[in-house]
This record gives C-alpha cells, structure tokens and sequence, in this order.
C-alpha cells in the first residue's frame, strides 16, 4: 500500500497504476478558503464557521471494488472517532439520508460533537465515499498486471480528521469551568500544562459573601473592553443581563461623568442612551423596581432572585423591600406573571425579568408627565422601535401560544398604576390575543372593547377642551389603534350572527346581557368625534390656515389620529354597503399633494386604495376602480424590498392579491390597457382566473368577488327574539347578489362586442342572426350595451366622486332605422404615459451604470 498526500496523485493522471499501488490513503494538514458566505445566526459567530480556517483532511484511494472502498471507508470513519476518543468529546454518528447527499457521494457520515454551552450536536467530521465520480473527471484508472482486462476508475474517498477552529470551539464548551478550561489528557504532553486560568473577570455575580464586591476606582481596561463588548446591542432589546459587578461599574462611571467613546463605542453609546431617560427608568436600571418584582416572584416560588444568589440590586435584602407579603402573593398567582417566562436556554425563570426591563423602558417613554413633556416627541423613534421590533420577539419567544401578563401584574410589577400606561397596555394585550389565542373569549371581546372606549374617550376629551391629543405615540401605533378598534367591531358583528345561527343558550344570554358592545352607531361615533375635534377636514383643506386653532395645525399626533379616522370611516361605510358615504367621507384626502399623509404608514396606504378601488367597482365605474387598483399594485412592486421588512408585510401581501383578483374583474367587465408590470404577475398567477372570467363563467365571478371583497358586517345586531329564519351571512350575500346581477346583466356584451368588430355597419337582422336572438331582444341588448359602456370617468381634479360621462367600451355605435353604424376603437395609453414610462426606465438604467461605475472605481 503506497500513500497519497491531496496532490500525492497529480502524476498519475492521464495513465494507468498498477493494482496493488492502487490502495493508498493518506493525510494532510492544510489551509482552505470558503467560496460562500457564512451563515447568520449567533450559532455561527466567532471561529466556528469562517472563510478561512485550518484542517486535517484524510483521502484514500481504493481499486474500483465497492466492499474495498466501503471497508475503507469504515476505517477512515473509525480514525475520525478514535481521534474524538482521545480528546474525551462526546460525539455521535449520523449516516446522511440519499436527499441530502451531493452529485458525487454514494455513502456519506457525520460525526457529530456536543456542543454544551448550545445544548445541541454540531457536525464536526464529514466522511464521503465519491467511487468513481472524481476519478473519472481526473481520468485516475488501474489494472492487474496479473490478467489483461480493461483499466477500470478508481475510487476516491475524503474524510476530515479535525477542523481546528470548529474542535476549539468544542473543547472550550466541553472543560470550561467557573474559573478556567481543562486541558484534555491527550494534550497536556503537548501543551505542558493542564489548567488554563481566565485572565478577565468573570460575567456572573461573584458568589454570596459577606459585603458586596466593590469596583475599583479605576476599573482596567480589560474589563471596560469586556463590558463593551457586552453591550453591543441594547441590553432591553438583546436579553443582557446586567450583573452586580457591571451594574456598580456602570453607576460609577455615571457618577464620575465618564466619557470616551473612542475606545469603548459602545459603552458610551449606551450611557449616553440612559442619560435621556427619565430618572425613574436609570433607577429601574438599578434594580429598585423592575428587578425587585421579580423577587418578589421568585421568593412566592420558595426561592432567591437569580437562583441561591442573595439580592444585591440595591444594598437590600427581601425584608427591605417594598412589597408585602399580600402582594407577593397576588403577583406569583397571576397566570404569565411578568418575570415568570420560560428562557429556552436556561430552562428556568427569566433571570433578569426582561418582560418587566422592556415595560420599565417604554413606560418611562410614553407616560405623559408634565415635567416630562419636552421630552416625548423625542423619544416617538425608540417607541417606534420597541414597539414594531421588541414587543414582536418577546412575544414569539415567550407568548407565542399564550397570553401577555395581565395589566393586574405588570401594574404590580412596576408599582405604577398610571391610567394611560394601562390602557395602551391592555391594546396591546387584546391586540395580541385577537391575533394569536383564537377562538377568542367573550370576556375578552368585552374587555376589548371597555378599554378602547377608554383610550378613545380619553382622547376625545383631550380634542374637545382645545388641547392636544396629549399621547405621544408613533404614528404606526396611532394607526394600528384605530385599525385594530374597527376589526375587533368587525370580528365581534361576525361573532354575535354565528352565535345567533348556532342559537346556543349560554352565548345568546351573554349578548342580550351586554347589548351595547361594539354597537355600529357607537363605532361610527368615535371615528366621526376625532374627525370633528382633531379639525383634519379643514387642515386638509388649508394646511397654512389655523389662525390660531390649534389641534391638527399645531400637534402631529392630533392631526395624524384625525387622517386615520378618516380612513377608518371609510372602510366602515363599505363594510356596511353604503359606498357613495364612503367616498363622500374621504373628498377632501390628499391624493393630489407631493407626499400625502397615506405614505408615511404603507398598510393605511394599501387601505385606502383598496376601499376606494372596491367602491369605484360596486358603483359601476370600472375604469376609474382598474385605474385605482393598478396605481396602488405598480407602487407596492417597486417597494416591495422594503415592505418586506414591515411587521404586517403578510397582510398586506394577502391584500395585494385580492386586488389583483379586483382588476382581473374590473378588467373583464370593462377591458382597459394595464401597465406592463402588472401583465407578468397576472400571467403566472392568475392566467386561469383571467381566461374563465373573459369567458364569463358566473362561477368563477362569484368565487373570485368573495375572496377578494370586504367582510361585509351588518349594521345592527340580530334579532335574539327571532331567530327561526335566521340568516347569519346576509350582509355579504346582498352585496353578493348585487354584484352577480350587474354581471348577468352584461352576459352578452362580449358576445356582441366581437361581432361589431369586424363590420363598419350592418343590418340589426343579421346581427340578431349572429347573436342567435329576435329582433326585440338584440335592440334590449344594444340599449343595454350603450348604457353600460358609459360611465363616470374620474379627471385627477376634484373629489373621488366627481367624474365626466364618457363612453368606455371598445367599439362605439348608433342605429339608425334598422342599420347599425359601428366605430371601431381600439383602447390606447395616452402618449404621454408612454413617453414617461420609458424616460423613468432610462433613468433606473442610468443610475444602475453609475452606481456600478463608481463601485469599480472604489474597488
């Protein structure tokens, strides 16, 4: 047997070797490259998976005898162990399923170790048996001397022995200590020694001892650039938790108005932060009220904070806090108390009650004070970010599948009980069960809508005393409010007609006990009050006016609650089938200004067009809803990039296909010309749809307009004392019926349509002939064609329902006696569009070649 480094090979290709030189394996040491990118994850950080690293790799080349490359294989397989072995790794062998193997291997296994601090298997070897798949290509062949047979490939096999930064990194899980690694038997006579001490201070709170560790004056370098590096991310948003030793670090430093941002970013990054919060939430950093709750938590648990760790947040132990035994009590029986969640990794309480850190922060951020007025609009950008991203992890990695804490326990939890914080509180916990916890309770529902008619009284009241709306919120919260208080008005009006379907004693008791829940006229109310009061209508109107009158002319929250309210009520008026009030209610929006208010937040942006298309459709004005729908479907193409970063990008990719699914009827009913980038789309996803409505089937109308149109709701509860003839899907059934009837009446349009194409004039005898009818019913029908094909042509002037009369259909006509006069038309874009498109197309190829051109230049 003869042996092969990885270029041990090179002067055999091309010819042939002899068949006992033909078995050889070998090993070598090498440096290698990764061609594609690392992947993400804070499993692959640091030295685990790298571009460059090195390794020992072991090859074998076998006669081309499968039982000897499979044997072969064993062995290198058992060399790989042995080595994990002698190292003391746990590990574990998997045999790859066919699925996941590559082109060239037939047989391959990993040998995974374990990963302690991970609490997972990591592949750490990989075994492979190419045969002849390599030896091919290289054209590598051998043969007896001893028989005269054809040369026959080889078979190649690799297998790594040890990837060195990948088996670092498990050996450091494996023998780390409190104090220092372990250096395994194998290596100490390599080494030379068999402890290796840590040099930095460790991350854990020093064990319990008579008086708490105190900082140094000067802390060293090596712990500030430690404690830098731990605060990389924000410790609220990132799950850190601040140790005793940090926390004194961090409070002296503060003290001594420590600033050097040079060397430790980070660090002053993150003091600088603090230094603008309020001062009760530097105290919650201080563990006097956040953490202490915890406490109380842990210690109704029978144990310490932290786990046997004495409290040391403040220099008191459990008998020096402020909580009673009483409300320890209530604290540690409320369900999903805060500070009681789930850590997946330490399979324990919330060490640093992070639930309860995140409530301290945003509390202190939004909680209006008057000495902290100044500073609330300041703070709307760290709102909206807790709010969009925070609350978002927290809530898939605690509350996934269950319920927020209740506001009983985060009110005791902070030791506030400030009204405002409550209420948006509770939003956000209703919100959070209507999304995730269906079906939803009729406790809840009430309790939904009991605090939103707090909020919003709250705010009224503000509007109507001449003050501002006194809440200094995003304006993608503002907008969610009003949103989420018109769904769960919808979800309720759907949930009180099943009941009264289902006619079971125990929910038909709970709505006659509670008649006023969500009542339409209520709802219509609020949104018609903050419209009134927020004076939008007239902002909108003359946004330099004012004189003096403050609300939407002066505060942005007041002038942004009032523009949401507005298209709140119009998506009210069409859940109810009161379209013309719907449009009536948005005359005076901005469509026509440079950047309208709809832009800022892109879900109000896709409510209003698709209201406002659905509308224009239900009304017969088919070419002004394909022109609404096509405007809102080109803009989200070209933003789709960033759309996709938005927390409800689900949603509004549901609602982008029903109003594709909307112009593909407005388009049937009244063929118009689309814009180039909206025919691929309808192409690959709806071509079928598109076919079968051209060809008018009743059936495919019906089924694409209940998908795609609004939950239709009815405007007054049912009737609890009749309910024999019950019909709980009436609402969306009229709305239904009526669109089907329109259809009907325009069954023979296409029809007659193609005939006239093809003549300049005709008798109406041999017309009906065509169309296979009498005489009387094709002048019906030719009535029936010039009414529908004229309709209100929207002029981008005036209010959504102004329009001017114009004809619509592809070809135009009038009879004369018993002659027929047609005017064959072809629909065209306008010239201008066309010349447009292409000059913005010319511009994108343009900066696209600039970018690239200076891109070469830096590189």
């Amino acid at each position: 047997m003869c042996c092969f480094a990885i270029f041990g090979c090179s002067h055999e290709w091309g010819s042939h070797c002899s068949q006992e030189r033909a078995s050889g394996c070998g090993d070598t040491s090498q440096t290698l490259c990764r061609t594609e990118l690392g992947k993400a994850g804070k499993e692959n950080r640091g030295i685990f998976r790298v571009h460059q690293f090195e390794k020992v790799e072991q090859f074998c080349i076998t006669d081309g005898d499968l039982s000897t490359s499979q044997q072969m294989l064993s062995e290198m397989l058992e060399t790989a162990q042995d080595f994990y072995k002698a190292l003391g790794i746990p590990h574990r062998v998997v045999k790859v399923v066919s699925g996941e193997l590559n082109d060239a291997a037939v047989m391959k296994f990993d040998l995974e170790g374990w990963f302690a601090g991970q609490g997972v298997y990591r592949e750490l070897v990989s075994c492979s048996n190419c045969t002849d798949f390599q030896s091919r290509a290289l054209d590598i062949r051998t043969r007896s001397e001893r028989a005269k047979e054809k040369p026959r490939f080889v078979h190649l096999l690799n297998a790594t022995l040890v990837a060195a930064g990948r088996c670092l990194c498990c050996l450091l899980e494996t023998y780390q200590t409190s104090t220092g690694v372990r250096v395994p038997d194998a290596l100490v006579p390599f080494m030379g020694l068999d402890f290796m001490p840590f040099v930095r201070p460790s991350r854990c709170v020093a064990a319990p001892s008579a008086a708490p560790r105190q900082v140094p004056c000067e802390p060293s370098d090596g712990f500030l650039e430690d404690l830098d590096q731990k605060l990389l991310h924000q410790p609220y948003v990132n799950g850190f938790d601040l140790s005793a030793l940090d926390l004194q670090t961090l409070q002296q430093l503060e003290q001594r108005q420590w600033n050097d941002s040079s060397r430790y970013p980070n660090l002053h990054r993150w003091m600088e932060h603090v230094k603008s919060f309020p001062r009760t939430v530097w105290d919650g950093f201080g563990f006097k009220k956040a953490t202490m709750a915890d406490e109380a938590v842990e210690i109704g648990r029978g144990g310490r904070p932290g786990g046997s760790k004495p409290w040391q947040g403040d220099g008191k132990t459990r008998e020096g806090s402020d909580f009673e035994e009483g409300q320890v009590r209530k604290v540690e029986a409320t369900d999903g108390a805060v500070g009681g969640c789930r850590n997946a990794r330490t399979r324990g309480p919330d060490p640093g009650g992070r639930s309860s850190w995140l409530l301290v922060v945003l509390k202190a951020y939004w909680i209006p004070s008057s000495a902290e007025t100044k500073h609330r609009s300041q703070n709307i950008p760290e709102i909206n970010r807790l709010y969009e991203t925070v609350f978002n992890q927290l809530t898939e990695r605690y509350y996934n599948k269950t319920k927020w804490p209740s506001d009983y326990a985060v009110a005791q939890a902070l030791g506030q009980n400030e009204a405002l914080f409550l209420i948006l509180y509770k939003e956000l916990y209703y919100r959070h069960i209507y999304a995730r916890l269906n079906p939803v309770s009729f406790e809840d529902r009430v309790g939904s809508w009991k605090n939103y008619t707090q909020l919003l009284d709250l705010m009224i009241e503000n509007l109507s005393d001449g003050e501002d709306l006194g809440i200094a919120l995003p304006a993608q919260w503002l907008w969610d409010i009003l949103d989420e208080f018109v769904y769960h008005y919808q979800t309720y009006s759907t949930y009180c007609h099943k009941t009264a379907k289902m006619q079971k004693d125990k929910e038909v008791k709970e709505l006659r006990d509670n008649p006023g829940i969500f009542e339409t006229t209520k709802v219509l109310n609020y949104l018609h009050q903050l419209v009134r009061y927020s004076l939008i209508e007239e902002w909108l109107v003359n946004p330099d006016g004012g004189n003096g009158q403050g609300a939407a002319f002066t505060d942005e929250p007041t002038r942004l609650i009032g523009y949401f309210a507005l298209m709140q009520l119009l998506r009210m008026h069409s859940l109810l089938g009161d379209y013309r009030l719907a449009m009536e209610t948005i005359e005076s929006i901005d469509f026509r200004a440079e950047v309208p208010l709809f832009y800022r937040i892109p879900a109000c942006h896709v409510t209003v067009f698709y209201y406002l298309g659905f509308a224009y459709m239900m009304m017969r004005r088919y070419v002004d809803a394909s022109r609404t729908f096509s405007d809102i479907l080109v803009f989200l193409s070209k933003i789709s990039a960033v759309n996709s970063l938005s927390y409800q990008y689900d949603q509004m990719l549901k609602k982008q296909d029903q109003m594709y699914v909307l112009l593909l009827i407005c388009n049937a009913l009244c063929p118009q010309p689309l814009d180039e980038s909206l025919e691929k789309p309808i192409r690959e996803k709806h071509a079928d749809k598109q076919m079968r409505l051209q060809q008018g089937v009743e059936a495919c109308f019906e089924d694409l307009f209940s998908y795609a149109c609004p939950k239709f709701v009815a405007a007054s509860m049912p009737d609890l004392d009749n309910l024999d003839n019950f019909n709980a899907n009436e609402a969306h059934q009229r709305q239904l019926h009526l669109f089907l009837q329109e259809v009907r009446q325009q069954q023979a349009l296409p029809t007659i349509g193609s005939y006239m194409k093809l003549y300049t004039s005709l008798q109406t005898s041999k017309l009906a002939q065509l169309c296979e009818m009498d005489g009387e019913g094709l002048r019906d029908q030719l009535m029936c064609v010039m009414h529908k094909t004229r309709q209100l042509v929207h002029q981008k002037e005036g209010t959504p329902l102004d329009g001017v009369l114009q004809p619509c259909g592809e070809v135009e006509f009038y009879l004369d006696g018993d002659m027929v006069h047609i005017n064959a038309q072809k629909p065209q874009r306008p010239h201008a569009d066309v010349f447009l498109e292409h000059i913005v197309k010319f511009q994108d190829i343009l900066k696209r070649a600039d970018r690239l051109q200076k891109g070469g230049a830096a590189a």
